[in-house]
Parts: structure tokens; sequence; C-alpha cells
């Protein structure tokens, strides 16, 4: 086909810059605007087409030598209705295809599908009545379709029809191209993508992938993108009922010696507290330790002598009063979006990163066992000094929310690696999906207290808990984008009849802070008529 250099109109919500990857659009909802001649754009930008070829015959792969008689197999049904006949074509309707059609003229099929099955094997056409079809379609290498017959008038062609297709399958593109080594041509056709949902909140109405395509006469419109979705908070954990440390037993089975700080019993130390964090099971804080018992000691006249040695809290030294436990560590934070990746599968939306949740607190460390001295006693006989109390337990931690998800794309056109021209056709994204924001995690709780110290005993206290870890942020998602046709290498070849139409660029979630917490702003939104995929 020969190409010449035509200047090549585009319409759009705003004048595309010479980087086609790069620029948003303006405020108003639908505008127009036009892209650079291809005189002064850049190699990435699409090679225009001249409008004279769109009526010049194209030979068709698919055409078999089964023509009638004097009539030439590679014109098209426009340019001589003697190719509309069964052994050039099969043909679809809806109205006039019996359940067990056959694809002839007089006994089509019912389904665009069936057809290109049925075509298939021999690329022979597909004539479709214009009429409106619910399905989505997948295309056969060199199965070209014609979308503009008056069936129910011995199948005249009349330019001013259309086939309608509505998409069946939410978020799958309504028309998918693989593979496609030989050059299809789709004309006369209305193609409509249905609207994303939260499933699947994409609007792809053309996607091709390595595959070589002509679509003439048609209008291949996207519908809005789903919105990406708020992530979830992070559940809020509390702290259980056993939390504290327990005190040590001199009160208990100490005799009333010198300040209570000697027994004639062995004392045990207080139990270090515990701690079921309430709200979500896994999250326990760490237990705090017990405390030591004091040591054992023989009184004859004015000697006293150690028979077993005191003991230090666990978790701490002889001698000393248990340290508090250290807090847990803190989450790792995700990062916000900054777009949706394409591929040759169409789009995925770009999702935030997720937090993750802080580690429990430490148990503090249980109180160390007091020695016994000859002051502190008044007779003959066994003492055991006073003991530990139990250290608090580690505080539950914050728990990472999700993230925010990304919003879905709307794109008339996906061209993936593949040859694509668009003639005299009208192309038309809606509203990109809307970003979801992230979330900054739950509160960690603190740990708890050692236990009560009823002595004077200046090493039988215990530590208290650390506070649990703080959970990481999780990211806001991306915007979706609106655009007319994004391609992937070769650029579409669009002629000046080709007219498209995108929506106003979806905002981008800015930066949110919460004390030290920061989540960081995501990608903006895209909305352009032509996009180059990096």
């Amino acid at each position: 086909m020969k190409r010449h250099p035509a200047s090549l109109s585009f319409v759009a919500t705003c004048t595309l810059p010479l980087v086609l990857a790069s620029a948003a659009c303006g405020d108003s909802k639908f505008t127009d605007s036009e892209v650079p001649s291809a005189a002064t754009e850049d190699a990435g930008a699409a090679a225009p087409v001249a409008e004279s070829d769109a009526a010049t015959a194209r030979p068709d792969a698919e055409v078999i030598n089964s023509a009638p008689p004097g009539c030439d197999g590679t014109k098209l049904p426009t340019q001589d209705p003697c190719v509309v006949d069964d052994g050039l074509g099969v043909f679809v309707s809806i109205a006039l295809g019996p359940p067990a059609g056959d694809g002839t003229k007089a006994r089509p099929v019912n389904t665009i599908q069936k057809g290109i099955d049925l075509a298939k094997p021999n690329k022979k056409r597909v004539y479709v009545c214009a009429e409106t079809f619910t399905e989505n379609l997948v295309l056969a290498d060199g199965v070209s379709l014609f979308g503009y017959f008056d069936c129910k008038n011995a199948w005249t062609v009349v330019p001013a029809k259309r086939a309608h297709v509505d998409g069946k399958t939410v978020g799958a593109p309504v028309i998918k191209a693989a593979s496609i080594a030989s050059k299809v041509r789709i004309e006369g056709f209305d193609v409509v993508a249905p609207a994303g949902s939260a499933a699947a909140k994409n609007s792809i109405a053309l996607l091709a992938s390595s595959a070589t395509l002509d679509i003439v006469d048609s209008s291949l419109k996207a519908g809005a993108a789903a919105n990406g979705a708020n992530g979830t908070p992070g559940v809020q954990l509390s702290n259980g009922a056993s939390l504290n440390g327990d005190s040590h037993q001199g009160a208990s089975f100490c005799s009333p010696a010198a300040n209570q700080n000697v027994c004639r019993v062995l004392a045990f130390g207080g139990s270090g507290g515990t701690n079921t964090c309430v709200g979500a099971s896994g999250f326990a804080g760490l237990p705090g330790g017990h405390g030591g018992y004091g040591g054992k000691y023989t009184r004859s006249g004015s000697v006293i002598s150690q028979v077993e040695a005191r003991e230090a809290g666990e978790g701490g030294t002889l001698g000393v009063a248990g340290g508090d436990g250290p807090p847990g560590a803190a989450g790792g934070n995700g990062a916000s979006s900054q777009a949706g990746t394409f591929d040759s599968n169409g789009f995925t939306p770009g999702n935030g990163g997720a937090g993750a949740n802080g580690a429990p607190g430490f148990g503090g460390a249980g109180g160390s066992g007091r020695a016994v001295t000859l002051a502190e006693t008044n007779t003959d006989g066994v003492w055991f000094g006073a003991s530990g109390t139990g250290g608090g337990a580690g505080g539950c931690p914050g728990l990472a929310g999700t993230a925010g998800t990304g919003g879905g794309a709307s794109v008339a056109v996906v061209s993936w690696l593949s040859t694509l021209a668009l003639t005299k056709t009208t192309v038309v994204a809606g509203v990109g999906g809307a970003v979801g924001a992230g979330t900054f995690g739950s509160a960690p709780t603190l740990g708890g207290n050692f236990g009560p110290v009823v002595v004077v005993c200046f090493e039988c206290p215990a530590g208290k808990g650390g506070k649990g870890g703080e959970s990481g942020v999780s990211g806001h998602g991306a915007p979706g984008p609106s655009i007319g046709v994004a391609f992937k290498g070769t650029a579409p070849q669009i002629d000046a009849a080709t007219k498209t139409t995108v929506a106003t660029a979806q905002l981008a979630q800015p930066i949110q802070t919460s004390g030290s917490k920061v989540i960081p702003a995501s990608g903006a939104g895209i909305a352009q008529a032509l996009y180059a995929i990096p």
C-alpha cells in the first residue's frame, strides 16, 4: 500500500506533545485537538495513511479461488457485489440464522465467532448482517470481517449500515487478535466494550498482539474503567488481661523480720506477664521474665552463712533490677504505585505495595533475688532472701492495612508489537479508573508493668514490657489511563479522517502523613489520544 506524507489529524482532550508517552490532558471532559503532522513528529509517532487508500482493493490472503465465474475474488464488497458469495465468505445473521445454520447465505450462522471459526480453515471472509451482537471475538489469521450488509435485502452492501458488537465478558477485549500474520481487515463495525467492574476493571475494545490489522469505516469505543479500591485499615489489637508481671512472694511468706526483707520459708519469684493480644491470633507480646528467688542462709550465733546462692531474674542480671523489654521491630513500608502496566494481554492496574506488620514487644526481665545479711536476722536458723518480681509482657504490634489498588484502563485499542492501520474510524476512550488510597496501619500497644514490690529491695523490681513495633504503611494504587490507541513497537497508521476522543485524566493520590508515617504520592493519570507504551 502506498503511503503519502499526508498530515495526521487526531481528536483528543489535549494537543498531543512530541513525546507521546508523557502528556496528560486538560480539564474539559471531551474536547478536540490535533496530532502534529508526520513531518514534525519523531520516529515513535503514527505514520499517516492517504484517504485514497481506503477505497483501494487490498488483496486478501484469505480469498480462495472459488469466486463465481467472471468475478475478481480480491475485490471488496463495496467494489463489486459479486464477491458476496458462498464460495468466498461465511454469512452471519441473528434474524436469518437457523439454530443449525451452515454459514451460507441461505442458512447463516447466528454468531460472528461461529462465522470466524467456519471461515478459518480456508481463510474465507465473514459477511455479517448489520445487526446487534453481544459477544467477544477472537480473530483468525487471514479471516477478514465485513459488517455493512442488509441481510433482509439479499445481502446488499449498505455502506451507511454497520454491525454492532457489544462485548459480553466484562474486562476482556471485545476483539482479540493474536499472532495474525496474514492481514485481517475489519470494515463496517461498531465495537463497544462494557464498563469495567470491581473484579475486572478494564474496558478495552480491541487488543492486537503480533497481528496485522486494517480497521476501516468502523468505531471502537471503550467504556468507563472501574475505580481502584481503598485499602482496608489494619486490625487494632488490644492487650490481654494478664499483661503485668506478678509480685514477689515476700509479703506472703516472710516473717516479720527487720523490714520484711528476709523470710523463714523459700519465696519464689513472681511470674512474668503474658499478653495474648485480642483482635487477631498469632501476634502475642513476648512474655516477661520470672523473678529470681532469694538465696538460702543459716545463722548460728553471730555468723550467717550462704547455703544456696540467690538467683537472677529471667533475662536479668544478678543483684540488679530487671531491665525493660525493647520495643518490637517496625514493619517495612510499601510503595505507592506510579502507573499500571501494558503487555500482550492488555493492562494490569498499578496496585500499591503492602506494608509489613510490626513485631511484638519484648518482655521485661525478671527482678533479682535478694541476699540476707546478719543484721536482718534475729534468731538462729534458716533464712531466705526476698524474691524478685515478674517482668511485664511485651505489647502488641501494629498491623499493616492493605494497599490501595489501581484503577482500570479505558483504552479503545491496544496494539502490542503489531502492524495496525485505522482508516475513517472513530476511536473513543472512557474515563480511567480512579486510584485507591493506601493505609497507615494500626497502632501498637504498650507493654505490661512489672509486679509490685512490697519489700525494701532495690534489686527485686523487674522490667516493664516493651512497646509493640509500629506497622509499615501500605501504598496508594495508581489511577487508570484513558487512551485512544496505546501501542508498543510499530506506530499505527492513522488517516486524517480518523478521530479520537478521550476523557479527562484521573488525579494522583497525594502524599499523606500521620505522625512519623508517610504514604508517598501515587503517579498521575494519563489521558492521551495516542500513547507509546514505554
